[in-house]
């Protein structure tokens, strides 16, 4: 599934057991055993026949829990993300609240409480990009404004040029990108 949603809510880095590797206390058997709670679960029993196991080892990774609202407001959704290592200063400021993300994972079921029959759907997140904020001339640098500026000067016909430069790979479509161009510049209010 992929979202285009608003993150509203995040946790700071937790550890995630992914998995935990148990030592059989009387014959010394070590097994892995994958892991999908907080709380590490032992293997149930040994082949020699103890049910009594020792963690040795913990195989962890970071995770970010979080909360996106779709643009509409209709739908939110609750996530997580899980990594070796989520500390950069990149992927932290990616989850900040206000962010828009898209956000691409499968839906799993997650139990609301321990032994409970109640379920609500988490999205693990598998990837994620930041979806660019769009521009106001306040984003506009007066450096840029002034290059502009110059352009216009220095063109015979300013806006000609203008319609020409939108997306210049595409040959011919003179009418429509004057039409765009002017749509883009606006018209004097009557």
């Amino acid at each position: 599934v992929t979202v285009d949603a608003l993150v509203r809510w995040t946790t700071s880095i937790k550890p995630y057991l992914e998995s935990a590797v148990f030592e059989c206390i009387q014959c010394g058997n070590r097994y892995e055993k994958e892991q999908d709670s907080s709380q590490p679960k032992s293997p149930y029993k040994c082949n020699c026949g103890s049910r009594k196991f020792e963690i040795v080892e913990r195989n962890t990774k970071d995770s970010i829990w979080f909360r996106l609202e779709e643009q509409t407001g209709d739908t939110d959704l609750k996530c997580v993300i899980r990594r070796d290592n989520l500390s950069d200063r990149e992927t932290r400021e990616a989850f900040l609240a206000g962010k828009k993300l898209r956000v691409t994972g499968i839906v799993k079921a997650h139990d609301l409480k321990k032994k409970s029959q109640d379920f609500t759907p988490v999205l693990d997140v598998l990837s994620f990009k930041e979806v660019e904020k769009s521009r106001t001339i306040e984003d506009v640098s007066k450096e840029q404004i002034q290059q502009v500026k110059e352009k216009v000067k220095q063109s015979d016909e300013p806006f000609e040029d203008f319609a020409q430069s939108l997306a210049p790979h595409l040959a011919g479509l003179k009418v429509p990108r004057k039409a765009v161009a002017a749509s883009l510049i606006g018209a004097t209010p009557i």
